[in-house]
């Protein structure tokens, strides 16, 4: 029973993978621009909450 259940699984990701294709050269620069973006906007998140608490802190003093 488990044995069917896993050839059930092989035969299902070795359909995908034989329909799937080789991306073009544009559609693989989108995704590279389209995820660089992504990186560089959590960069400047993460950035601006930083000096958002940085500054909070700095506000508040230490005791």
């Amino acid at each position: 029973m488990a044995t069917a259940g896993k050839k059930s699984i092989w035969s299902q990701m070795y359909r995908v993978i034989k329909s799937a294709k080789k991306p073009s050269n544009e559609e693989l620069w989108l995704v590279i621009k389209v995820t660089f973006v992504a990186i560089l906007l959590l960069g400047f998140i993460g950035f601006g909450i930083r000096t958002l608490f940085t500054v909070i802190l700095e506000l508040g003093g230490n005791p």
